[in-house]
């Protein structure tokens, strides 16, 4: 089966649809070759890869071969394929200091991810990175807590991308296994679609946490953190789509924003969840004391030296 994409291929529901249609077909698809065709496409936003790799793990255990054709016309197969496409498409300006695509879940070496994830985040020289970090490691945290605690054989993948124009860092975190309704299920709350229970999960005091347990599923605290940054949240899991224009979070009421008419439907369910972040890309201000009145104020991080 051949697959073509698009000239542009970036993060909207457009995307997101195709790309989850692709995963769910390769349970039903008679055939062993599944052909991605980039030849025409000229832009892949890079934190995308994320989901191209849960797409082979799923195809390798179906006994499938992806193979990749490059604009180049070059073909390259599996995930060395999804690699050649993450370095041929990322923004070359930080490709160094991209969180390249890795595996979050499966992966045993916890230590390993953290001391990359505070690497990446350090190197970007992120504005307010702490809230990053909290925002990625308890995403992390709820996928390993809810999916892999219940024993569901599942997998998890994480990859960034810096727009052309250098305006926005986007990071994307998938997971298969179970969708945001089936795990609240798994906790005793049944709700008549996906989108009651992704709205539910949004609001504020709603989590599964118990007493002081960590990694309970509630994404309030990620949807104010990303609006106190001005960014996005998206969310596919089940059969909805959700955009959180500036976290959908709004200081005078802060569940008034979160509204059903914001959900799309996917065209097949997706079991897992995706969630993708938009952060405006701003780097830390520091205040250089030696520097002329006029050059004060610098975007870039110095290291004092007497």
């Amino acid at each position: 089966m051949r697959y073509e994409f698009k000239k542009i291929v970036k993060n909207d529901y457009e995307t997101y649809k195709y790309l989850l249609k692709i995963y769910n077909s390769i349970s039903y698809c008679k055939d062993k070759e599944m052909i991605f065709d980039l030849f025409g496409t000229q832009r892949f936003e890079s934190n995308l890869i994320a989901v191209l790799y849960l797409i082979i793990e799923l195809a390798n255990n179906y006994g499938k071969v992806i193979s990749f054709i490059m604009p180049d016309n070059k073909i390259y197969n599996g995930k060395d394929g999804a690699y050649k496409c993450f370095n041929y498409y990322a923004n070359k300006s930080y490709r160094k200091s991209f969180f390249k695509p890795r595996c979050i879940i499966g992966n045993p070496n916890k230590k390993e991810i953290e001391d990359v994830l505070t690497k990446f985040l350090y190197e970007l020289e992120l504005f307010e990175q702490d809230k990053i970090s909290i925002m990625i490691s308890e995403l992390i945290a709820n996928i390993k807590m809810h999916v892999i605690s219940n024993n569901v054989d599942c997998k998890g993948f994480m990859c960034s991308a810096v727009t052309l124009d250098n305006k926005d860092l986007y990071i994307t975190i998938i997971n298969d296994g179970k969708s945001i309704r089936n795990i609240l299920k798994d906790n005793r709350m049944e709700f008549k679609s996906d989108a009651e229970a992704i709205f539910w999960a949004l609001r504020k005091s709603n989590s599964t946490r118990k007493d002081d347990e960590a990694g309970g599923l509630g994404l309030y605290l990620l949807r104010k953190y990303i609006s106190e940054l001005n960014g996005d949240i998206t969310i596919c899991s089940g059969c909805e789509v959700i955009l959180l224009e500036n976290g959908g979070y709004l200081f005078e009421d802060e569940n008034c924003n979160v509204g059903e008419n914001r959900f799309k439907k996917l065209s097949t369910e997706f079991d897992g969840t995706l969630i993708a972040l938009r952060i405006p890309y701003k780097k830390r201000i520091v205040i250089d004391n030696n520097a002329s009145e006029d050059k004060k104020y610098t975007d870039i991080v110095h290291i004092y030296k007497e």
